[in-house]
């Protein structure tokens, strides 16, 4: 039940007002009556016989606490048929998540770290009990800053005593998304780990001031935005240590809060790259790479990757022909400011006899090496091509002062495709084992972009060189153009389908629609009712096609199989959904500004998650095509 200010409890207790509530219990700032001092009083809504033992169990050990970084519990009590009762020190000051919404911006890194040390310290005293001391709900709202700049680390309401044999009892029970470990939520059994993964998501936080995707959600992906992508002030070590702290296994974490905050440091473990008991895989502090992300699918064997353009070697994003400004994701596409993260989301690694690998193919024929990101983003003032995989976060191409390069493509396991405006105009290049190239030479003032590789290893492309956009096919042989448009329409944004036939976007007769060409003809394939439009189609996994329609007012993304057309995405108030592209095996992800602004999402058995968080206004989406 809800405790009432001036209520007295337990005949010593009166109650000053409501500190905060959950699903599990509430805390109060009360005032002792017989010491004559203020103290905090946790109350635990769990009545069941199993959640009382519990509780009398491990009051009595909180009570033997002594910390500087922890507050003191100096009773505790049973309320018949009204709830059970912690009584602690109550710590004067701010909690961090106050302070983080007052302050409106992260954290100063070295502040943060010493505060954070200070929790380490507390974790590091209870893990070591006899029996160990689980927290199991740290958060910033539950570390307070007292006036002297001390850390505490408060409200031990669910905290758990550790036992290898036992799991988590039913009055234990509770999760904070964002902060909690997989390994928390329903039955599973929490050890020392789970607090370090919180910590490590409580330090995420303070640093980036988002919150981590919930731990849960990762697991379908096994993919978390490094802080320094959210921060760049944030130093790479220290980004590094919260990608090991929140690993999903708690083998891959580490292993002690001393650990942890001997790599925050960076004079610990960590510092040297060693091996960290229990944990699976090697840190090395990266010299070159702006951060470390965490495993993306582990283990795997990793594919050979494109050359990295030499140092000095520019190549660069090229501005589009101007879109239909009607369309509210055409401004996005052409924010300089935005990040754009594209190609590769997923993908399999098959291994092949006499150990090599082969990339497995996704319908479009376009490669997807397991465990890598490709995207753009103008993170160094130039707009370049970025990778990230289980190694970190890598920069891939640097452009000339003005230029830049964007539009990333896998054509194979050794080689991507990208465009280029290095040359003063939009061409497609390649960078691989023999260094950056030229594909197209577009004749005057003429450009050619949109690149998207066929599986017998030519090259569909668009390009304007004809006077209009057509799409055109790039082979050993030279450039063949395929498409003729009648009138004044264009044709572009080809991709290829299994079965040999190309699905292209037209405005022929007057606007955006489908078509598909074969054996030298083509064929209609949206009629878009009204004055709505659809585009940039792509082959699905069941050889249906999914492409992007404004029919029913808004972009949404759709689906056209033999059944007819499936709208597949609704998203929410004015928001839109564009850009899917099919994840190897089932569903697809997509752009969507449901958030306020462009970021990735994928949809996966209805399911709506998502991938990327920009940092400030930038914005991250997915386009392999560009129209």
């Amino acid at each position: 039940m809800n405790l009432s200010p001036g209520q007295v409890i337990h005949t010593r207790y009166r109650i000053v007002r409501l500190l905060g509530q959950g699903g599990f219990g509430a805390v109060y700032r009360a005032y002792d009556l017989t010491l004559r001092i203020p103290c905090a009083v946790k109350e635990n809504f769990e009545l069941s016989a199993e959640a009382q033992g519990q509780f009398e169990r491990e009051a009595l050990l909180l009570a033997a606490l002594r910390h500087p970084n922890l507050p003191r519990v100096t009773d505790h009590f049973t309320v018949e048929g009204q709830g059970q009762y912690l009584v602690m020190d109550f710590v004067d000051g701010e909690d961090l998540q106050s302070y983080l919404e007052r302050m409106g911006q992260p954290l100063d890194e070295a502040q943060a770290l010493k505060w954070v040390g200070q929790v380490c310290d507390a974790l590091d005293y209870i893990h070591h009990q006899d029996p160990p001391i689980i927290h199991r709900d740290i958060k910033p709202a539950n570390i307070r800053i007292t006036p002297a700049g001390q850390a505490m680390l408060v409200d031990f309401g669910i905290a758990k005593v550790y036992s290898v044999q036992a799991r988590t009892t039913a009055g234990a029970r509770a999760v904070t998304p964002g902060y909690s470990p997989p390994e928390q939520y329903g039955l599973g059994g929490t050890d020392p780990r789970s607090d370090i993964y919180s910590l490590g998501a409580t330090l995420y936080t303070l640093l980036t001031g988002l919150l981590p995707q919930e731990s849960v959600q990762r697991t379908l992906h096994d993919w978390l935005e490094p802080v320094t992508t959210l921060n760049p002030g944030v130093s790479p070590a220290v980004s590094s240590a919260i990608i090991i702290a929140m690993s999903l296994k708690p083998e891959l974490r580490f292993q002690k809060a001393a650990d942890f905050k001997d790599a925050l440091k960076a004079s610990g473990p960590l510092a040297a790259g060693a091996v960290l008991p229990g944990m699976q895989k090697t840190f090395v502090s990266p010299a070159s790479s702006p951060a470390v992300s965490p495993t993306l699918v582990a283990p795997v064997v990793a594919a050979a990757r494109p050359a990295a353009a030499a140092v000095g070697e520019h190549m660069h994003p090229m501005a589009a022909p101007p879109p239909d400004q009607s369309r509210p994701w055409a401004k996005w596409l052409l924010g300089a400011s935005a990040f754009v993260v594209i190609l590769v989301i997923v993908g399999l690694l098959v291994l092949l006899p006499g150990g090599q690998n082969q990339v497995t193919q996704a319908a479009t024929g376009i490669a997807f090496p397991a465990g890598e990101l490709y995207f753009t983003s103008d993170r160094s003032s130039e707009t370049e091509i970025y990778r990230m995989d289980q190694a970190g976060t890598s920069q891939l191409t640097r452009s000339p002062t003005g230029s830049g390069s964007w539009s990333p493509v896998l054509m194979n396991a050794g080689t991507l495709l990208f465009v280029s405006d290095r040359s003063g105009k939009r061409e497609i290049y390649s960078s691989g084992a023999g260094g950056v190239r030229q594909l197209t030479v577009s004749p005057g003032a003429s450009e050619s972009w949109a690149p998207c590789p066929e599986p017998g290893g030519t090259i569909l492309f668009t390009s304007n060189r004809d006077g209009r956009r057509e799409v055109y096919r790039l082979a050993a042989d030279g450039v063949k153009r395929l498409t003729v448009t009648p009138g004044n329409g264009e044709s572009w944004a080809a991709v290829p389908e299994p079965a040999g036939s190309l699905v292209f976007t037209s405005n022929r007769h007057g606007k955006m629609e489908l078509y598909r060409l074969a054996a030298g003809a083509e064929t209609r394939l949206t009629n878009t009712p009204g004055n709505g439009e659809s585009w940039g189609a792509v082959p699905y996994q069941d050889g249906s096609l999914l492409f992007i329609s404004n029919r029913d007012g808004k972009n949404e993304i759709y689906r056209l199989g033999e059944d007819g057309i499936r709208r597949l995405t609704n998203t929410p108030g004015s928001a839109a959904s564009w850009s899917p592209f099919p994840l190897a095996g089932a569903g697809f992800a997509f752009t969507s500004d449901r958030d306020g602004k462009p970021e990735v999402y994928y949809l996966l058995n209805d399911a709506v998650k998502r991938v990327t968080f920009s940092p400030g206004t930038s914005a991250s989406w997915i386009s392999f095509q560009e129209y």
